[in-house]
């Protein structure tokens, strides 16, 4: 891992190239998918979705990376319900009053 890091950090044409395979696609989606929501509604449209679309991917790349631990339906859930969905219903300088 530390490898990897070295050489994504000093080769800017690796970094975008993992970056292009494997963070890029899950942002996409999310990004995707939230928008949809805030056009139906169903979170606000200031929300921070660049933000938040960047999360669970880094969370899971952790999880399995360096926790080398599974990113099952049990995690994604709970990551979803404790970090996703708080953050795109209250963004940062607004309270739930609002």
């Amino acid at each position: 891992m530390a490898g990897l890091a070295s050489i994504l950090s000093h080769h800017s044409a690796f970094a975008d190239a993992a970056n292009n395979a494997l963070a890029e696609p899950w942002s996409d989606a999310h990004r995707l998918l939230m928008q949809r929501a805030v056009d139906r509604g169903e979170i606000p449209a200031t929300a921070d979705i660049e933000t938040v679309c960047l999360v669970l991917p880094t969370m899971a790349a952790y999880r399995t990376v360096v926790q080398r631990k599974p990113f099952d339906w049990e995690f994604l859930v709970s990551k979803v319900d404790a970090v996703i969905l708080p953050a795109l219903h209250c963004p940062a300088g607004e309270t739930p009053d609002d």
